[in-house]
């Protein structure tokens, strides 16, 4: 199998990095992702890409920039699982809303980090994402996060349960 990975959201340092860990392991790194691209590599989801949502599109593996790095001291490809990039890789999620309970937030903070995010219980310059409820009562975090992103100072998505 040929090995022609791409990359998104990597500082041109780490691209070098890449590009000489993959040339260690007889692949070329692809500015573009085509056809024939093999892996998309990435180390967070956010800020969304057009790699990534195309890479998710064609089924591609996305994986961590480390796995490329640690298989190629090893000499050969590692198992992929070992290197598949967590779904919510990058998210910090933070809940706004009266009608979360307690109960409600716990079982969110476990879904958000066992899905390789973080959860936050304040709205700051980390978030990346607000989960409200989709009604009227989204709380004092939703109001702010509408006066901060009319300002253009917090660039966060919200996010309903549905999400």
């Amino acid at each position: 199998m040929v090995f022609l990975p791409c990359s998104s959201g990597l500082s041109s340092d780490a691209r070098h990095r890449l590009e000489a860990s993959v040339a260690a392991l007889n692949g070329v790194c692809t500015p573009d992702l085509t056809d024939q691209t093999t892996h998309l590599v990435a180390e967070s989801v956010t800020p969304r890409s057009r790699k990534l949502a195309c890479a998710r599109r064609l089924g591609l593996p996305v994986v961590r920039a480390s796995w490329i790095h640690d298989s190629a001291a090893r000499g050969a490809l590692l198992p992929l699982a070992e290197g598949l990039l967590p779904p919510l890789a990058g998210v910090v999620l933070c809940v706004s809303g009266i009608s979360f309970h307690s109960d409600e937030r716990e079982s969110v903070e476990a879904a958000v980090e066992n899905a390789g995010g973080r959860f936050s219980r304040v709205l700051d310059a980390s978030t990346t994402h607000l989960l409200t409820s989709g009604g009227q009562d989204g709380g004092a975090k939703d109001e702010a996060l509408l006066a901060l992103s009319a300002a253009e100072q917090l660039p966060v998505l919200r996010v309903t349960p549905m999400w």
